[in-house]
């Protein structure tokens, strides 16, 4: 019992004393500082998602409501016409109906697109700020081992043991780094392709109202 609580002396000059003591100190204001900074740009990136995703909403009850709209008058025509009479360019018509129909089914996956690289963009932070974490801790233990230099405490050099710490979060922060920029080479991939189904979905739109427009235009005789 005698021998576990005996004390250990620390021999430390006194240069260093104050670099010591401020170690920390340093650490956690750079710590706290650059993970702040990363969540305002990951509240940023997400926001942006989140406004794109609401866009293509409005974008499907638009399409809907028109669709829903133009069956419905057409429907009121025909009952109030006589039977014989044919409208014009009926085709234009029915394609504005498909094209509407394509602009939903493309705005959902858009959104589930959005929804995904939105995933890749939170895990990517998440990783980006373990490999800060790693960053500063290897760089911190770097001075460590440079103010330790020479330090013992009966069998323990100091100063080799934050080298071998700075060693191995090195190792760590670049395993993270990799997951990092193969997390964002994935969402940047899914981010292409939601913004080409997009503008494919604002394009189909866009088409419907012109047949649309054609059709009316058309068969303005019989409104």
């Amino acid at each position: 019992m005698a021998e576990e609580n005996a004390k250990v002396n620390v021999q430390i000059p006194a240069n260093r004393v104050s670099g010591i003591l401020s170690l920390y100190q340093e650490w956690s204001r750079s710590r706290d500082a650059t993970v702040e900074e990363m969540h305002r740009g990951l509240d940023g990136a997400i926001k942006a998602i989140e406004r794109r995703i609401a866009f293509f909403d409005r974008l499907i009850l638009l399409a809907g409501g028109s669709f829903a709209l133009s069956l419905t008058f057409v429907s009121t025509l025909h009952k109030t016409q006589a039977q014989n009479v044919g409208y014009v360019s009926v085709g234009c018509l029915k394609a504005a109906w498909v094209f509407m129909l394509l602009c939903i089914v493309l705005s959902w996956i858009h959104n589930w697109y959005r929804c995904t690289a939105a995933e890749s963009v939170s895990f990517s932070a998440l990783k980006r700020v373990s490999s800060f974490h790693y960053e500063v801790i290897a760089g911190f233990a770097s001075r460590g081992s440079s103010l330790f230099e020479g330090v013992t405490a009966e069998d323990v050099n100091f100063g080799e043991f934050f080298g071998n710490l700075k060693s191995y979060f090195e190792s760590e922060r670049e395993k993270a780094e990799s997951d990092v920029e193969q997390t964002r080479k994935d969402a940047k991939a899914v981010l292409v392709r939601a913004t080409w189904i997009g503008n494919m979905a604002l394009l189909c739109v866009v088409v419907s109202f012109v047949l649309l427009l054609v059709f009316a235009l058309r068969n303005i005789a019989f409104l």
